[in-house]
């Protein structure tokens, strides 16, 4: 990726906030955390979509060293700055694929509180591997979301099947290691998958939904996710889609649809 960076100071940090070709939410590794709380604290105009904007400084390594919080509403500055601190990112590289100290622009989210089934639904201990299998549908959109459906199975098989707005349009299969198969499941397990709810939705249009499907030792159980940010959605939850594209590598069939 060829950068024009502005040198900022003597720390040598390149400024990215205005450079497309980044694409920031791509070095973003691991959950993501928002603020949840009661949107009917927001004045109306601020209710969807709420988020505040940081001018944020990650380190070589990927680390966060400092984050500033620069617009939205002002009551959640602090807590934002906090969840900003402990984001991490796949390092930043210059021209010549060396890592660099980067100024980035970056958001978190205000979301309403998590919303979870009850009673609490305990994940099983054991699973047969032979009755696996951990699927993702993305749907379609109003823009060029990628619409295709993968699943991993509990022997490393992977199925994918690219409809529209992906690179590679059809059926495609590949292997991948069983055990990257059980630390997805695990990841399953730590999000506490099983106590989600079926559905979660907003009364909003024009986004892509994200359909979930664990089949396990005979039991199936599917979560829809749709506008995760505006529907009390669980961070532990939002992040799993993400996960099951990581682990089965969608990206090489997907290319650089918007996800």
């Amino acid at each position: 990726m060829l950068l024009t960076p502005a040198i900022l100071g003597a720390q040598q940090t390149i400024d990215l906030r205005h450079n497309q070709a980044s694409r920031f939410w791509e070095h973003s590794t691991g959950p993501t955390r928002d603020i949840h709380t009661d949107l009917d604290k927001l004045p109306r105009e601020e209710r969807f979509f709420a988020q505040i904007t940081l001018d944020v400084i990650v380190t070589k390594e990927g680390r966060v060293d400092t984050a500033r919080a620069i617009d939205g509403p002002h009551q959640f500055f602090a807590e934002a700055e906090q969840i900003e601190r402990k984001r991490t990112y796949r390092p930043f590289t210059n021209s010549h694929g060396n890592p660099i100290q980067a100024r980035i622009e970056d958001t978190v989210t205000i979301s309403p509180p998590e919303k979870w089934r009850t009673p609490h639904e305990p994940f099983p201990i054991a699973i047969d591997a032979t009755t696996l299998s951990i699927s993702l549908k993305r749907t379609i959109c109003m823009g060029t979301c990628p619409i295709y459906t993968v699943t991993i199975h509990g022997d490393g098989h992977v199925d994918y099947n690219g409809e529209n707005f992906v690179h590679i349009k059809g059926k495609q299969t590949t292997r991948i290691a069983p055990e990257k198969v059980q630390a997805l499941l695990n990841e399953f397990r730590h999000a506490d998958f099983l106590s989600a709810l079926d559905n979660y939705s907003a009364p909003v249009t024009d986004l892509p939904s994200e359909i979930i499907t664990l089949s396990y030792n005979g039991k199936t159980r599917k979560v829809s996710i749709y506008a995760p940010g505006m529907s009390g959605t669980p961070d532990s939850i939002a992040y799993l889609p993400k996960l099951i594209d990581d682990t089965a590598n969608t990206a090489t069939w997907i290319g650089d649809g918007e996800r």
